[in-house]
């Protein structure tokens, strides 16, 4: 009996040929398929379609990795975004030349633990962030900045909802969603109306200023 072997595997090639063109970890190409597999995840899980309508009415913005920030890791960047600047990460817009900086993150992680195995994660990490910072200032100047609005689309790629323990690196673009309001009925018996706008960059700066 013909299980269908053959036809999913050479679907499964194809679908990898598309993650892993440049134009698709970009975000500039995107295949139908995914629409149908997620159609398909809704109707099993009923409430995916009220995060992605959620997720449409909501604005979103793409911010630098706050300078003051001390951390790590995603975990500790979305915990800092969401308590300090109100704002949901989402994904990294990552530079594709950032393999030395997660390099050395890497090794020099691993060489604290060595060090000192009983060493708390916090502070190893809030060390490591200082290590960062000191290796960064070495560089070249046009390597030292930080992300940018504008750009090329091809130099960076897109990490969506990476895991907690992934290393964020300096110059990432952070997605985050913005803060809205809904249109509710409080005790005053007042609508409250919702607003979709995005944030301007000068209330970014201003957020920026206060945190």
């Amino acid at each position: 009996m013909d299980t269908g072997g053959p036809t999913r595997t050479v679907e499964a090639e194809e679908m990898q040929q598309i993650i892993l063109q440049h134009r698709f970890a970009s975000g500039m190409l995107m295949s139908s398929n995914l629409l149908t597999c997620l159609m398909a995840n809704a109707m099993f899980q009923p409430s995916l379609a009220a995060v992605i309508d959620e997720m449409s009415r909501a604005a979103f913005t793409v911010v630098e990795v706050p300078p003051n920030w001390r951390g790590l890791t995603f975990g500790q960047l979305f915990s800092f975004m969401m308590r300090k600047r109100n704002m949901m990460p989402m994904a990294l817009l990552r530079k594709t030349n950032a393999q030395d900086a997660l390099d050395f993150i890497d090794s020099s992680v691993e060489s604290r633990r060595v060090e000192d195995p009983e060493e708390k994660l916090e502070v190893l990490y809030g060390k490591v962030s200082q290590m960062v910072e000191d290796w960064r200032s070495l560089l070249d100047a046009a390597d030292q900045k930080r992300w940018q609005p504008g750009g090329q689309p091809f130099g960076r790629y897109t990490l969506v909802m990476p895991a907690g323990t992934s290393f964020v690196v300096y110059n990432d673009g952070v997605l985050c969603m913005q803060p809205t309001t809904r249109t509710t009925l409080p005790q005053t018996g007042v609508k409250r109306e919702r607003f979709d706008d995005p944030l301007s960059r000068q209330q970014l700066a201003a957020m920026s200023v206060k945190s």
